[in-house]
């Protein structure tokens, strides 16, 4: 997202979430052919092996470039961008000349490059662990309800669950990346979509032995809102750090959210045990 303006952070961020959508449909067609996971992980080996060369001729970011003084690669990248997007050197150069010899600008930089990157960190560490907080409970809920609650009827293949599964995803990171440019914004964007996704979590052990339909339905509400969520955090978490700690924070935040994709599938056994006594007497 750093490779686009600040008006285009929603819409990349958005398109990268929609190509992960159309991944799982793919992955799903390419399973139901392979029939066989060692084939299929040769198939994405495969796959992966045809992308990386392109990823040789992806620009670097300006903003690090700037945030580490790397001036002429910086005003090459910049050159490249202005072309691409059918601008004249007079539209851009004045506005970067100033920013590179602007004095208030370069003390500014100097006095934030003389930090290190531990007291940054340190300075920093609230808002990291609020981050990690987050990441956890959003990849633990993503799961529980994408793998666990969205696949539970043995009625539907499960090949057309992944992809209603994806359909239903993409459906909410289409809604959240449109709810995050109106008056809620981010922060209001990520309460709402989280509310919703809870309350689908905690009516579903309720509903789901009597009612197996209402079960499915509110399941896949609870996946289009939690993809909301998901994408929220996407553009929300970079955004609040400076660009320098981007890429600590984005680590941060998809550590623990990989943690609480572990245990998901224990609070799930733990979660199913613990309410048996729901249904003892039926």
């Amino acid at each position: 997202m750093e490779l686009t303006s600040s008006s285009h952070t929603s819409l990349a961020g958005n398109s990268s979430v929609i190509g992960f959508t159309i991944g799982e449909g793919v992955i799903t067609v390419l399973a139901y052919f392979a029939r066989d996971w060692l084939r299929l992980k040769w198939v994405i080996s495969g796959y992966f092996a045809l992308v990386l060369p392109y990823l040789y001729f992806v620009p670097e970011s300006p903003y690090w470039l700037f945030t580490k003084k790397k001036y002429n690669q910086l005003e090459e990248c910049l050159r490249k961008i202005a072309k691409i997007n059918g601008h004249s050197d007079n539209e851009w150069y004045p506005y970067y000349n100033e920013l590179i010899h602007n004095p208030r600008l370069s003390m500014l930089s100097r006095k934030y490059a003389s930090r290190s990157s531990k007291d940054i960190i340190f300075h920093h560490l609230p808002r990291l662990s609020l981050c990690a907080l987050i990441g956890c409970v959003t990849m633990l809920l993503y799961i529980k309800i994408s793998y666990g609650l969205g696949a539970m009827s043995d009625a539907v293949s499960p090949y057309w669950n992944i992809i209603i599964g994806a359909i239903v995803e993409a459906i909410g990171y289409i809604l959240a990346s449109i709810s995050i440019t109106t008056r809620l914004g981010r922060k209001y964007s990520f309460i709402v979509f989280s509310l919703f996704t809870c309350i689908c979590v905690l009516i579903i052990p309720f509903v789901m032995k009597s009612y197996p339909i209402v079960t499915i339905v509110i399941s896949q509400i609870g996946k289009l809102t939690i993809s909301g969520v998901v994408l929220v955090t996407w553009i929300y978490v970079p955004e609040i750090f400076p660009t320098s700690m981007r890429g600590v924070s984005n680590g941060v935040f998809v550590f623990t959210g990989r943690i609480g994709a572990i245990i998901a599938p224990v609070i799930d056994v733990a979660l199913e045990y613990n309410l048996r006594w729901l249904y003892q007497d039926e």
